[in-house]
This record gives C-alpha cells, structure tokens and sequence, in this order.
C-alpha cells in the first residue's frame, strides 16, 4: 500500500521487555528460515493460512499456537486494532543485512507492515528510499514497501514483531495521529478483540479492480517514449476483460479467455518497448504488471484443502500411488479420472505446499538448486512427518477420512524429480507413468509460462526472476533464455530423470499410460489401470471427459500447431529423450 512518506511512526508504545520474556519461552522449533532462504533471517509464525505452518498468503487467516502463548503481542495487535493478515517475529543474527528491494506484489496493494522492535540496538538501521531511521523498542513504525528499502543490522541479534495488515479505522486514525504532528504524547487505548483476514478477492479481478491498479501503475512511471502506446495497448486489454466479465464474471468457464487476454499483452509490450518503461522505484512496466496484474488470483491453481482432524494412530498408508510425468502431460485429468476409483485418498489436489512446508525440503533451503529430491532427503523424521501431514488430510471420493491402512494416491509434477525419494519412504509404492506426446505438452508448457497463472515461485533470488511450473536442476542456466528452449529443458530433464529413476525399480510396481488412450477410451483405459494396481472401477465416466481445472484455453488436438514453429527449433532438444520415453511406456505398458 503506498504511503504519503517513507516512514511513519504511530503514537504507541509497548513493554519490550515483556515481550521479549515471551518469546524466549517459545521452543526453539518455533523459529524457522525465510522463505526467501535469507542467509542470517528467520522467523516465528504468528498469523498464518489456517494457522498452519506455512509461509503462503491464502486465506482465511488464523492464529498459530505460538500467538495464542504470547498474550503480550496479542495486546499488541489489539491495541492497533486492525485487521491482520499475515505475520511473524522476524529475527536478524549480528550484521545481518536485508537487500534493498521494492515489494511489488498484489499482496502489497492492499496491505501495510508494522514493525514493532523487541529485541535492538542503535546500530540497526532501516533504509527506505532516501530515508534511514533507527527503530528504538517497543516503538511502533509503518513504512512504504512500494519503495525501494532495506535493512543493517548491528552487532547484535534483532528481533521485531512484524505484522500485516489490510488496515482498519483505529488504525486510520493513529496514522492520522502520526502525520498532524511528531511530538504528539503516546496514546494507550484499549485492546480491541483480534480479528483475522477471512475473505479476500474472487478468482478473477473485476475490470473495476483492473482500472484501479493499473491507473496507479501508470501515476508512477517516468516520462518514456514509448509509454503512450504502452498504455493504450494497456486499455485494450482492460476492455477486453470487461468484455469476458460481462460474459462469465468470476466463473470458471472464463478463465481461459482471461489467460488468453493476458498471455497477448505480454507477447505484444515488448514488440511496443514496454520493456523500457520503468516506474519512480525502479521497476520496470512489465515487471509490476507481472506481480500486480497477471499472478494476481492464480485461478487455475487448486483451492487448499479443508482442514480436517488429525489422524489416529492406528492409520497407515499402505501402497501409495504416484502419477508421475512432466507438467502439461494430462496429469491433472488423469488424477480426477482415477479419483473415482473405489478406496483411492487423495488430499484433494497437489502437495506442493504440503512437502515443501516440511523442514528442508522447499527449494529455499536447498539453496534454490531445483524441486529434486532423492534418497538422502528421506530422513526417518522428515518421512514421519510427510506421512503425519498427508493423513491429516486424505479422504475419498465421497470426502470421507481414513480407517485403518489406506492407499493414497498423489499427483504433483515436481515428483517427477523426486521418484527415489518417495521410493524409499513408501518401498511398496506404485508408479504411474503417464506419456503424452511432448509437441502438445510443450505447446502447454508454453501457454502455462505465458499466462502467468502457473508462477511456482514469483521471486527468485537472482533478480526477483518469476518462475512457472517445476525447477529443473540446471535451471539457472535457462534464466533470460528463450521460453521454448526453457520448456524444451524443463520437458527433456524431468523426463530424463523419471525414465532414470524408474529404471532402479522393479517393473511391477510401474504402470504406464499414454493420454491419447485415456482421451480414446476414458472408461476402457482407467478400468484397465485399476485392474494393475488392484483397484475397483465402479464409477465410469462415460464418453465425454470432463474439462481439466488447469485448462489454460478450449482443448483441441491440434493447438500445439499455434507453437508449431518453436517446437520445431528445439526439437533437437527433445527428439532423442522422447524416443527413449516411448521406449518406456512400451516397457510398462
């Protein structure tokens, strides 16, 4: 949310030293890394999707048990009385820095961040633009993060509370406080009860919405001479989502023609030098309406799954089933078909969350190398909490949970790179190895990069480079490279490395499909994929296949021929891996 100043410091101030008696009776497991794998940067959950422990921004919003044992920093928030979104304790270790960096997402559209110190020195400095200020504690401070800002660290350890928020009138009021004068005395008034962000934005961005944020886009960029056309190019595309609004409002039934709206205007801005537009922070055009206008909703992307309670001790997984394949191959489909299936569990969708939540095992804490995971990584305390946290949220086709020994089935494309991991967790474990032919998936792929509706990780660390679908190892080579050669790599070593892995497995835990039989004969080819891995199929289809909820645009056999000419300048690429995977569906067929 952008502010009339760098920094402003509301009337308030809190017992520190209570605080801090609290936070040093939390257990030492409470603190984990930065998403962003900040070197000398961690963190305490406070406020979270659920109350879970995880770093997402989903909602609704929800207290953790490490809140509700810290009643001094709920006074906190009452006291302010907004109402709160994400937030933590963020801790620095001595001379810990935080790179100057602008935060441009959407979340920060509708949001603003307090930094309550707990734990400081005079020698901690917090830079925004040209401004430096040290926060003494128990102050209470705001500060413009649509600026460029940063952070110095001391000597010493640091500790703020840092809290999120879509704001509220107490809290209008105490900034309002803050700008009539500096030296106004400090307020206390009384603790408000704490309330959470439960609802948020729709699937889509209404048109109204869109106007909004991309007039203020348009208030910060430089004077460019290529900015006029940039943005009439830039209205076109607003008229034409009010067009589909007035079609099919929020509706699934329209989100590939938003996809379509937005994967033209990001294939046409470069054409008009919207690449050179820049705004007041630095940012350029096309990288603010990447983070504020195309990965906005992500509506392609599963709701999270229900909570639901904790397993008991007597269940088990017993002979998991993985569908294993590139991204685009068809997976998505073929997990909804096999999802009828009599006994089959599932968690409802994907797990990226899931796994990657456990300790170790997000790309951030791996030193972003990529989404593989092997043998290694399968620690008995990493493999009992994988297990603990897929139970607590399997359940089957009728939505109900667990008895006893269950066979889960998972389907995520990042496991692709992770085969000899799930492998020694689960060794009775199924493997199924979906092929689809690599022109249409790659096509996909393309599309997927190109509607930016399938950005994995908005921000890498080198340069705040978005990244759609799975990280490949090597992927740091592809960054600034053509996308059909990035999808070219992701396709050819992700299948490499699945044909690689399944090679180390006996045949008869490995089952193979082409997605041309399943889209021939749904109910013949899933009937005969539940006879191999000793399932009932008792609930066909029919005919007609049902629309897959990641379908970017209206399927037809032949739209990979949109993307005939790049397929064919990375076919090279693709040619002998993808001789090697028919070799291999013949082999587990």
């Amino acid at each position: 949310m952008r502010l009339a100043e760098p920094f402003l410091r509301l009337p308030l101030k809190f017992d520190a030293g209570r605080i801090a008696a609290e936070i040093a009776a939390l257990p030492g497991e409470a603190w984990v890394p930065h998403p962003g794998n900040l070197p000398g940067n961690d963190a305490v959950r406070l406020i979270t999707t659920r109350g879970e422990q995880t770093d997402d921004t989903a909602l609704p919003m929800a207290p953790t048990d490490y809140l509700r044992a810290c009643p001094a920093i709920q006074q906190v928030m009452g006291t302010i009385g907004a109402v709160w979104g994400r937030s933590r304790l963020m801790r620095l270790a001595p001379s810990a820095p935080v790179p100057a960096h602008v935060d441009a997402h959407y979340y920060w559209r509708t949001h603003v961040r307090l930094h309550v110190p707990i734990i400081t020195s005079p020698d901690v400095l917090f830079t925004c633009d040209d401004q430096t200020v040290h926060m003494g504690a128990g102050e209470c401070w705001m500060f413009d993060t649509f600026r460029n800002h940063s952070v110095q660290n001391g000597a010493k350890t640091r500790i703020h509370l840092v809290i999120d928020t879509a704001g509220g009138e107490r809290l209008w009021t105490l900034m309002e406080m803050a700008r009539a004068s500096a030296e106004l005395p400090i307020v206390a008034p009384p603790p408000l009860p704490l309330m959470f962000e439960k609802f948020g934005l729709s699937n889509v961005m209404s048109p109204w919405e869109l106007r909004y944020h991309v007039d203020f886009i348009a208030q910060q960029a430089r004077p460019h001479p290529a900015l006029e056309s940039v943005l009439r190019r830039v209205q076109l595309f607003i008229e034409g989502w009010n067009t589909v609004w007035l079609q099919f409002g929020p509706e699934a039934e329209g989100w590939p023609n938003y996809a379509d709206l937005i994967a033209r205007l990001e294939r046409d801005l470069p054409a008009l030098g919207g690449q050179g537009v820049t705004l007041r922070n630095g940012l350029t055009l096309d990288r603010q309406l990447a983070e504020l206008i195309y990965t906005l909703n992500q509506p392609l992307i599963a709701p999270p799954p229900v909570a639901r309670p904790a397993p008991s001790a007597e269940h088990s997984i017993e002979r998991p089933i993985f569908v294993v394949s590139p991204p685009r191959s068809g997976s998505t489909l073929l997990f909804q078909s096999l999802t009828r299936a009599k006994g089959v569990f599932t968690i409802g969708g994907e797990s990226h969350h899931l796994i990657e939540d456990v300790a170790g095992l997000h790309p951030a804490q791996r030193q972003w190398r990529s989404n593989q995971l092997t043998a290694a990584d399968a620690t008995p305390a990493t493999a009992a909490e994988l297990k603990r946290q897929f139970l607590a949220q399997l359940h089957d086709r009728d939505g109900a949970r667990p008895r006893g020994p269950v066979r889960m089935m998972e389907k995520t494309p990042k496991n692709s790179l992770r085969i000899d991991f799930f492998d020694h967790i689960f060794p009775d474990a199924s493997f199924v190895f979906l092929y689809r032919d690599p022109k249409e998936t790659l096509s996909s792929m393309m599309e997927a990069w190109q509607s930016g509706l399938f950005r994995t990780y908005p921000r890498l660390p080198w340069g705040g480079l978005p990244w759609s679908l799975l990280l490949v190892p090597g992927w740091q080579k592809l960054a600034g490279k053509p996308l059909p050669e990035i999808v070219a790599q992701q396709w050819a070593t992700t299948m490499t490395m699945l044909i690689d892995q399944l090679e180390a497995i006996d045949d008869s835990r490995i089952h193979g499909i082409a997605y041309d039989d399943l889209l021939a004969d749904p109910d013949g080819t899933m009937a005969g994929l539940c006879d191999r891995l000793g399932l009932e199929w008792d609930r066909p289809i029919g005919p007609d296949l049902p629309l897959s909820p990641t379908t970017v645009s209206a399927p037809n056999r032949e739209k990979w021929r949109r993307h005939e000419a790049e397929i064919a300048s990375v076919w090279p690429i693709i040619e002998p891996v993808d001789a090697r995977a028919r070799e291999a569906l013949k082999r587990y067929s």
